[in-house]
């Protein structure tokens, strides 16, 4: 192993070192078996598992969205309070809309606690390379996404430093302060900013305007909002999905 080949034959590997060919491709196989085996590197496995969550999750909302400027379509020939014959003519399109949202909403958990597995997993197996300088391991992998507003921030700076640390390749060593130098990817903010575009508008309309039950105008307002988010968290959710599988790729180099 070198860091500049030594004969023409001479084969670069992905941990960024040159190898005689007697060495072949096999040993790099090999020691990214060996990292997966001392817990320094993220398994694919439990990645995977999150990419198709978070997929049919993002499916599914974006069918959800639709269905809520369905169910505001229709109330478009409605003006204020609702009669008992409005509501029951509106029936069909509403529960459309709710079994719709409420396959999203037990969608969107299920795939939370797998974000939640795959995050402490992941800082866990990055501990034992040995960075130095981490804030947002340990408890705030699971804390991050519960305290109100700081879900906000927290679970963007916990994903940027995981994302530092698995692009400096492990070679046995601790790789130190190291991570601090590496830079996060667009993909990681594109994920950040989708996240808060939905987050933002789906909390303030709660309060801006309060229960809409009953008022057509009011409802038809809230229904076009959760369209709306409802398409950001989808968006969101498969940009989380390739940062995930980009970050455990980078693991493995």
């Amino acid at each position: 192993m070198a860091d500049r080949p030594r004969e023409d034959d001479w084969w670069l590997a992905s941990d960024g070192k040159w190898y005689p060919p007697n060495l072949g491709p096999g040993v790099e196989a090999a020691r990214i078996q060996e990292r997966q085996d001392s817990g320094t590197a993220i398994r694919p496995t439990l990645t995977t598992a999150l990419s198709i969550a978070l997929a049919v999750a993002s499916a599914v909302l974006l069918v959800a969205a639709y269905s809520a400027l369905q169910y505001a379509s229709a109330l478009q020939k409605f003006t204020g309070s609702l009669s008992d014959q409005e509501i029951e003519s509106l029936a069909s399109v509403e529960l459309v809309w709710a079994s719709w949202s409420a396959v999203a909403l037990f969608l969107l958990v299920f795939t939370g606690v797998l974000v939640i597995v795959w995050t402490n997993t992941t800082s866990r197996s990055f501990d034992n390379r040995g960075p130095i300088g981490r804030r947002w391991r340990g408890g705030w992998t699971i804390g991050a996404w519960l305290i109100p507003l700081a879900n906000l921030v927290i679970p963007k700076l916990m994903f940027n430093e995981i994302e530092k640390i698995a692009q400096v390749p492990y070679r046995g060593v601790p790789i130190g302060e190291e991570w601090r130098m590496r830079q996060r990817s667009q993909l990681g903010d594109l994920w950040w900013l989708l996240w808060i575009g939905g987050a933002i508008p789906s909390q303030l309309i709660q309060a801006v305007i309060g229960d809409p039950m009953g008022d057509a105008g009011r409802l038809a307002v809230v229904l076009n909002i959760n369209s709306l988010t409802h398409a950001l968290f989808a968006g969101a959710g498969i940009s989380l999905a390739f940062l995930v599988r980009h970050i455990e790729r980078a693991s493995r180099a």
